[in-house]
């Protein structure tokens, strides 16, 4: 989800980041499950950044769309 989220010219940068934050709280905790749910917590809020301004043009359209299809519903009664 991280790469996926990087401009490329960004990755490696970012991708060496997140690897090295994984290890050292791997390394505070010591459990590897616990080190594993933050990197997705991390992962899934950083594609959300990236993808906010998407995501957010999707609810618009879906929300017309759901008034242009109530309305057409009322017209047809």
């Amino acid at each position: 989800m991280v790469k996926h989220s990087l401009r490329s010219r960004e990755r490696e940068e970012g991708l060496a980041a997140f690897e090295d934050e994984f290890a050292d709280h791997l390394a505070e905790t010591g459990d590897l499950q616990v080190a594993r749910a933050m990197a997705l917590r991390i992962g899934w809020e950083s594609l959300q950044q990236a993808y906010k301004p998407l995501i957010d043009i999707s609810m618009y359209v879906l929300a017309l769309l759901g008034v242009i299809l109530a309305a057409a519903a009322l017209l047809m009664m």
